[in-house]
This record gives C-alpha cells, structure tokens and sequence, in this order.
C-alpha cells in the first residue's frame, strides 16, 4: 500500500476537501473570465424553459386525471392553467412590444399565437354574454310557463277526476317548486287548492270503501252459487260419468289404446264395449307391448294392431298424409317426394283367396309401382307373400321402409316370373 492510498484511509476528510478546493477554484476563474449579462441570460432563459416543460407536464398530468379518469377537481386545475399560460403567452407579448429588440422569427411566432389568443377569448366573452342572455330569456318564458301551470291548477274541476287523477294533481302540485309568481296567483292560493283536493279524496275514498263492500257481498253471493251448482255437480248420475268415460275412451282414430296408460275400471269398461286384450309384438318399439283392440270392419285384432304400430313408424320418417284405408287401397299410403307410397298389412287370410291376392297386387302394382311392401304378421308368411312382392317382417320394418324411401330407382316389383321376385325380396333385406 502506497503513502497516498494510506493517507487517504486515515484522513478521508482532507482528501475530499482537496477535491472540492479544487472544483472552486476551476468555478471562480470561470466566473470572472465569463460575461455576467450572458451567464444571467442563459440562465433566464434555462429557468424558463424548465419552468414551461414543468407547466405543460403539469397539464397533462390534470387533462388524463381530469378528462380520462373523471376528477373534478383535475378539471378545473386544468382549466386554470391553460388559461394562466394563454395569458402569460399575451402577457409576454405586450412586454416584448415595449421592448426595443430585434423582430425575429420567434416575435413573429409570439405575435401570431398572441393575437390568436386575444380573438379567441374575445370570442369566448361575447360568446358567454350571448348565452347568459339566453338563460335569462328562458328564465323568464319559465316564468311564464309556471304561472300558467298555475293557473291550470285552479281551474281544475275535482269532482270530476277520479282519486288517481287527484293523488298525481297533489303529487305535481307538492313537488313542483315555482320559482316565481304573479300576486293573483300565489302560493297561499295553491295552498288552499291542496287543502280541497285532500278534502276531494277523502269525500272519494269513503265512495269506493261503500262500493268495494258492495263488491264483497256479490262476490259472496257468486262464490255460493258457484259452491252450490259444484254440489249439484258432484251429485250427477254415475251412470251418466260411465257414459261420457266410455265416449272418451272408445272414440280413438286407430281403434288401439295402450294398456299402460289404463285403469282396471277403464280396462272393464272397454272390454264392455267390444275391445280385445292382447299381448302383440311392436314394429315401433321393437317389442312386445299389451294393447285393447277393437278390430275395424272383419280384420282381426292383430291386422289393427299392426297397422297402427307402423302407422306410429311412419310418424317418425319423412313422410306426410299418412292415410288407414279400409276399402281396396292398400291398409297404409303415404306421401314422400311428391309420390305417394303404400303398405298392405298380411296375417295370411288373403293366400286362401289367390284370385283376389293377384288382383290386389296387380292393383299396388299400377297405382304404386316399385313403392309397396308386404308387412307379414310373422315371419312363416314371409316366403309366402315374397312370391307377389316383397316383404317383410313387423321387426325390419323401419330397415325396409328407409332403403325403400332412399332408392332413387328401385327394381320393378310384380308377379311376372318367380326369379325377380325372389331375387327382389333378398336384396330388399339385405
């Protein structure tokens, strides 16, 4: 360690003190070489420059709090300091005028932004006059318009007006504050208007409290005889209930009604009237279900329930004006596309009558060719009707329905020869 390094560890003190000795000495030469004017001038001109650069982030500063984050006071504080700058910039102007200096660029700047300024809140001045005397015009036709309102007041007729009309009078005459009025209409007469209209109501409110009493007692009177004819009601003939319950419950479109949603005395009382309990396997819910069945004309009960079951089928296609026939059309047609389709329901009656089964089918297939199936009642008829046809069993009824629905062109169907109607009938329920 050197002699220096280990004065300047012992007397830290005097080493700093040489420093700034010396930094004084360098400052006062500086000083007495310079020109006083030219060094108090830059410095004017420096304070004045950090004094603008202050006075316009200060500006800022109460613009964002005042117009962004919604301070009142930052408004005004705003407000104060730009005007105080406008009229330091005018004020500026008119000292640098009384000056003998040298018209430069900025003076021109200065002038022009000064001017701006003297016209501007020269029009602001005359401006705010024009609006106060606006205010003072309106002041007056509000006046005016109060001591009319007024007036109106007084010549209201109160025996006329219902209680509602009354209350909202009272209501805008308490709330309304009048800030002028003439002598023929003072407050002293809206005061006794107040006092008439609550003597009004009060004469009104006993009325209705005698007509709402009145009100009651026909009520009661109604509500008695609604008690006593519901009396008369309840003592009807059982028998003539069971009729109407027997009108409701047989009067159905497809002849079948579920036995799940039957009572035992519903279930008696259509077993009275010719329906058949049955146990039959669904097309639509692919299982066996109990029914009441009354069949249509000389079919038997299970030719109606599997119409109705592929009725239910259909309901959930595509399809529209699902028709039951019970003449020489099919059991079931329907429309899909604009073309109509139709399904005849077999139970096997009609293969003991071979005459009448060509001619039925000669018929489908003229008025429906190549859009009609067999539905079989079960699956030993199937062979049977595929001769004429094709067909199927109530189990793949939907899988028929919806290949037959979605072939744009499907093979002819018929009873021309043996091998196209069996070849038909495989690819059908492939």
């Amino acid at each position: 360690m050197t002699s220096k390094e280990a004065s300047k560890e012992q007397n830290p003190l005097i080493y700093y003190s040489i420093i700034l000795i010396t930094i004084g000495i360098i400052a006062y030469n500086w000083l007495r070489k310079i020109d006083k004017a030219i060094l108090m001038h830059d410095l004017i001109v420096i304070g004045l420059a950090l004094l603008a650069m202050l006075w316009l982030l200060a500006i800022i500063i109460f613009s964002v709090r005042g117009y962004m984050l919604q301070y009142s006071g930052s408004k005004i504080m705003f407000k104060i300091l730009i005007h105080l700058a406008n009229l330091i910039i005018v004020a500026t102007f008119i000292y640098r005028l009384t000056l003998k200096i040298v018209f430069d660029y900025s003076f021109m700047i200065h002038g022009m932004l000064a001017i701006i300024l003297i016209l501007y809140y020269n029009f602001a001045f005359h401006k705010s006059l024009f609006e106060k005397k606006e205010e003072r015009k309106k002041y007056q036709q509000q006046i005016e318009l109060e001591q009319k309102e007024v007036k109106k007041f007084t010549q209201l007729n109160l025996n006329s007006m219902s209680l509602d009309e009354l209350h909202s009078t009272k209501e805008e005459l308490e709330t309304k504050v009048f800030l002028r009025t003439s002598s023929n209409l003072s407050r002293l007469q809206i005061k006794n208007l107040l006092i008439e209209i609550d003597a009004v109501i009060e004469q009104k409110n006993a009325g209705k409290e005698l007509k709402y009493l009145r009100e009651q007692k026909e009520k009661e009177k109604q509500e008695l005889e609604n008690i006593q004819k519901e009396k008369r009601n309840a003592l009807m003939d059982k028998e003539s209930k069971k009729a109407e319950r027997i009108y409701d419950l047989t009067h159905t479109d497809d002849n079948v009604i579920l036995s799940n949603r039957l009572t035992k005395e519903e279930k008696k009382i259509l077993k009275g009237e010719g329906f058949k309990q049955v146990n039959e396997y669904c097309a639509h819910k692919k299982r066996v279900i109990t029914a009441l069945i009354k069949p249509v004309l000389n079919h038997s009960p299970t030719h109606t329930f599997l119409v109705w079951s592929v009725k239910q089928i259909l309901k959930d296609f595509n399809v529209e004006n699902i028709l039951a026939h019970d003449t020489r059309d099919a059991d079931i047609t329907f429309k899909h596309s604009n073309r109509r389709y139709a399904i005849e329901i077999e139970t096997g009656n009609l293969l003991k009558k071979q005459k009448q089964l060509e001619q039925k089918v000669k018929y489908l297939n003229k008025q429906y060719p190549n859009r009609w199936i067999f539905v079989v009642s079960n699956r030993n008829l199937q062979a049977k009707y595929n001769k004429y046809g094709v067909s199927t069993q109530r189990n793949r009824v939907s899988e028929i329905l919806q290949k037959m629905l979605e072939n744009i062109h499907p093979p002819k169907l018929g009873v021309k020869t043996k091998s196209t109607t069996k070849k038909l009938s495989k690819k059908s329920l492939k």
